[in-house]
């Protein structure tokens, strides 16, 4: 399983994409009694990408089990960081599959999840399904970076059925503050890598200029030469 990136992670949307009118028929159709056209809705939505998760957003907490489980699976698979508020909010489902579900779509989002699912447990540190569902999510993003690993080490520890409700803000709250630098570095180390590629591309560009304007001085010299020399033999 390859690592997950945050914000690139989220689907791109094709040109044309419906419009909202389009995307709404689409979310209700979530909510259909026929299993193949709630699946064609929720793969057309998944097409659609980021322009549908804000569309999608007031219905991840529908009463209906059939439509949180449709939402959830749609805003998972999408993966639009914008969603990570509501896919946390669902790891509090009363529905285990759904709670599997937004821990799945934070995973995809990746490491700038952790935060908020950390706040998440420091604010219900007592409800063992959010426990359970949180530790499975920062143990599968501490799986893709050695570094993040140790930061939430102690805190997936305390997450297990084992560990009494106490021991868990305290331990959460270290991480996340570690996690919070940690993501400030991550954020300056990739603005340093896209600047390095934007200065290595402006000096690629100017050097191609530099080799045009080369090429045209050589073609001017060459046609004044031949100039130069029908002259020559014009008056020979």
């Amino acid at each position: 399983m390859s690592q997950p990136t945050d914000a690139q992670n989220s689907r791109q949307v094709k040109t044309q994409p419906p419009d909202t009118q389009q995307i709404k028929t689409l979310i209700t159709q979530l909510n259909g009694r026929r299993g193949f056209r709630r699946q064609a809705a929720r793969e057309a939505l998944v097409e659609v990408g980021s322009p549908a998760v804000t569309l999608l957003l007031p219905v991840a907490t529908a009463k209906s089990k059939r439509m949180r489980w449709e939402v959830t699976k749609t805003l998972a698979d999408i993966a639009d960081p914008v969603a990570t508020t509501a896919l946390v909010n669902r790891l509090a489902d009363k529905i285990s599959d759904i709670r599997w579900l937004a821990g799945s779509g934070l995973i995809n989002i990746g490491n700038s999840s952790a935060p908020p699912v950390l706040r998440f447990i420091i604010e219900h540190p007592d409800s063992q399904n959010i426990r359970r569902a949180a530790r499975r999510v920062l143990r599968e993003l501490s799986t893709y970076n050695e570094e993040l690993s140790g930061i939430l080490l102690s805190v997936v520890a305390a997450l297990s059925d084992a560990e009494p409700p106490e021991v868990l803000p305290p331990k959460a709250r270290e991480s996340l503050r570690k996690v919070e630098a940690f993501l400030e570095r991550e954020a300056e180390l990739l603005a340093e890598q896209l600047r390095q590629e934007q200065l290595l591309e402006e000096q690629r560009l100017a050097e191609q200029k530099l080799a045009e304007q080369e090429l045209k001085e050589q073609q001017v010299l060459v046609e004044h030469a031949v100039i130069l020399t029908d002259q020559q033999d014009w008056l020979l």
